[in-house]
């Protein structure tokens, strides 16, 4: 995992944490996170929280809306479990990185998009179908283990240590005094935001006759 490599060998760099996130581009990070079942189902979550909220009368047709007009799609819960996927390794769990200063920032899960009902009538029937779509999954997350779910067995003993390295201070004698916030290992903060495909699904039987 190249782009894992990378933000681990910088977590694994002795210095004081930073505030800027890490964007990640790579074709392959962004594939695993789309094609993760945890993302997946959270799509479908989404498609069906919203089914519930549509206004059974006097519905909108062929206008695009915005996910968040009807409140869905922020911080939405999503957890990785599988440690051998980009997305598990990398993001986790939901939790937050606390920096040695004190500042503790949370992880965010964010689903932006639109919706679109369309109706279109043929040999008679009505046909009702929503469309959700120009989805982005923004992620918000860092590496870093204190505070965290260190998970268990031997997964627990390597989180654990590594907890322990973002709070051992270090000194260099040069950028890295003694209150300068140094730690031997310290948290590094990344984002990824990438395209979700479309989904359109028959939502007929809440609106047909129902319109008006």
């Amino acid at each position: 995992m190249p782009e894992a490599d990378k933000l681990y060998e910088d977590y694994l760099s002795p210095g004081r944490a930073s505030l800027v996130r890490t964007r990640i581009t790579a074709p392959q990070v962004l594939a695993g996170f789309r094609n993760a079942q945890e993302t997946k189902a959270a799509v479908g979550d989404l498609v069906g929280e919203l089914v519930a909220k549509l206004p059974s009368k006097a519905p909108v047709f062929g206008a695009d809306q915005d996910l968040r007009q009807v409140g869905l799609g922020q911080n939405v819960p999503i957890s990785w479990g599988n440690l051998e996927t980009y997305p598990g390794f990398l993001a986790g769990g939901l939790s937050g990185v606390e920096l040695p200063g004190g500042t503790t920032i949370p992880d965010r899960r964010d689903i932006f998009g639109k919706y679109t009902l369309a109706k279109t009538a043929a040999q008679g029937h009505t046909k009702v179908t929503l469309t959700v779509h120009g989805l982005i999954l923004r992620v918000l997350d860092s590496v870093d283990f204190c505070p965290g779910n260190l998970g268990t067995g031997m997964i627990r003993d390597v989180a654990l240590g590594l907890s322990r390295l973002e709070r051992t201070p270090y000194q260099d004698g040069r950028k890295c005094g003694p209150d300068s916030n140094c730690t031997v290992a310290k948290p590094v903060q990344f984002e990824v935001a990438l395209p979700l495909d479309d989904v359109s699904i028959d939502v007929t039987s809440k609106f047909v006759g129902r319109e008006s």
